[in-house]
């Protein structure tokens, strides 16, 4: 008996276009390339800043302000500035505490809460109690009050 191999990967959308029709080919590429149209127009902004950026240096960086889209540039000096301002309050804050509460242990622990604790708390005998702890799985009835009234243990 002979196992049919498979191929190692499914094939690929290029691959399996002999599946697809001609009319939903058609369509995909009429989409395909109306989307890279789309995509281009949304970065006709970003071709003007460049080109900007390539006179303003190509005319050997002088006035900026004779370029109207490297107006942009003070407003981001100013945001970078108060970015700076704000990690260099941060970074100093950590410094801070860290130097302040450098080796002080803050979290308490709590105690470890033993049988016979539990056994006074929920009043039930100590030995059940720690026998029922061994057991992986309990079955616990309780009563109206939230008592617990019967424990039995599942196979």
């Amino acid at each position: 008996m002979t196992k049919e191999k498979k191929p190692l990967f499914l094939p690929t959308i290029i691959k399996s276009s002999g599946n697809v029709t001609m009319l939903v080919r058609i369509r995909d590429a009429v989409l395909t390339v109306a989307l890279w149209f789309i995509y281009l127009y949304l970065l006709h902004d970003c071709y003007f800043f460049a080109m900007d950026i390539f006179h303003w240096l190509h005319d050997g960086t002088g006035e900026a302000r004779a370029y109207p889209k490297l107006r942009i540039f003070q407003t981001m000096k100013d945001y970078s500035l108060g970015l700076l301002l704000l990690a260099t309050v941060f970074i100093g804050w950590a410094q801070y505490n860290r130097i302040r509460f450098a080796g002080k242990k803050r979290r308490k622990t709590t105690e470890a809460v033993s049988v016979d604790d539990l056994a006074r708390m929920y009043k039930l005998d100590a030995k059940n109690l720690e026998g029922w702890q061994k057991k992986r799985s309990l079955i616990v009835h309780n009563d109206a009050k939230g008592r617990v009234t019967k424990v039995e243990a599942v196979h």
